[in-house]
């Protein structure tokens, strides 16, 4: 149990419970909305440290301006209610630009908000409009945009009830908000949080400091409810499987040297053999869980990945 940590999605100031620890940093879980949170969070100034190049945050990563994936022309279809044209949208945490990139080319008025320099300076070199700024700091006017899009952006933020307000503010009344987020309410992360439990395998569903809240289903469109949103609709995804073993933490140099040569074999090869025979062991465990969770998505849908698609009211 901690003391002194009031969970500032439901406001809940007593028995908010101690999960684990992770990188340095608390995990808890609030017993009223569900809601696990990092303890103590870090400051802005850290966080801007956290999503530099200096910490490669999309230093490898691109988009192809030739690419255009069903995957994102349906997000960017449903955000356009079947007409773009004119229409402002919003990205919040851009990263590499695509999302604002192909909502310009579609016919949306599109910007991004990023703090990543490095990326900002990738998407501008590519003619993406974004702007330096968090959405706290964003002066964007009331009742001005669209729709908004927040990619695995949530979950980033100190403060998501104050975060979705500004969203709620910027929105025009039957604006669109999409909001992509891991999901707790799953097979998978309860797995995961087992094997915690039972070997003390880092919890691959919670990364801090990049991740400092994490969401079910339920406390998600309960917050979104509470800020004047109606859920349209809900989607469950499942993360990939590489994703699921980085995010342990555990193999932090080789996913590292992985992303700079993209040679799994020439990394495992170089690497420590200890290491290396964690690593198979924990690809063994996770991947059990995989096969189990394809097996329960016969009879039931879910995946420890969600989007939310809200409309205000």
């Amino acid at each position: 149990m901690a003391a002194n940590v009031t969970c500032n999605i439901c406001k809940n100031n007593k028995d908010i419970n101690f999960v684990m620890e992770k990188n340095g940093y608390n995990i808890l879980k609030c017993p009223f909305c569900g809601v696990y949170l990092v303890n103590p969070q870090p400051d802005e100034q850290e966080l801007r440290n956290i999503y530099s190049f200096d910490k490669d945050y999309f230093k490898y990563t691109y988009f192809s301006k030739k690419v255009f994936s069903d995957f994102l022309k349906k997000r960017l279809g449903w955000l356009s209610g079947g007409n773009p044209k004119n229409k402002k949208f919003l990205d919040v945490g851009c990263g590499t630009g695509e999302a604002v990139f192909f909502a310009d080319k579609i016919g949306f008025n599109a910007i991004g908000l990023e703090i990543n320099e490095g990326a900002i300076k990738k998407m501008r070199e590519k003619g993406v409009n974004v702007k330096n700024s968090t959405l706290e700091k964003f002066n964007g006017k009331g009742s001005s945009f669209d729709a908004i899009y927040l990619g695995d952006i949530i979950e980033h933020v100190k403060d998501p009830s104050k975060f979705l307000d500004k969203c709620c503010f910027l929105l025009k009344k039957g604006g669109r908000l999409l909001v992509a987020t891991p999901n707790t309410n799953c097979f998978l992360a309860q797995y995961q949080l087992l094997l915690y439990k039972l070997f003390g395998i880092p919890w691959g569903h919670v990364s801090p400091p990049y991740h400092l809240f994490e969401f079910s289903n339920k406390s998600l469109i309960g917050m979104l409810k509470s800020k004047g949103f109606e859920t349209s609709n809900i989607e469950f995804h499942t993360s990939s499987f590489p994703y699921s073993v980085g995010n342990t933490g555990l193999f932090k140099d080789f996913k590292n040297e992985y992303r700079k040569s993209r040679n799994f074999f020439k990394v495992l090869k170089n690497n420590d053999s200890k290491n290396n025979m964690l690593l198979g062991t924990v690809i063994l465990l996770f991947y059990g869980g995989y096969l189990f969770n394809k097996f329960l998505k016969m009879f039931s849908s879910g995946g420890n990945a969600m989007t939310v698609f809200a409309i205000k009211k």
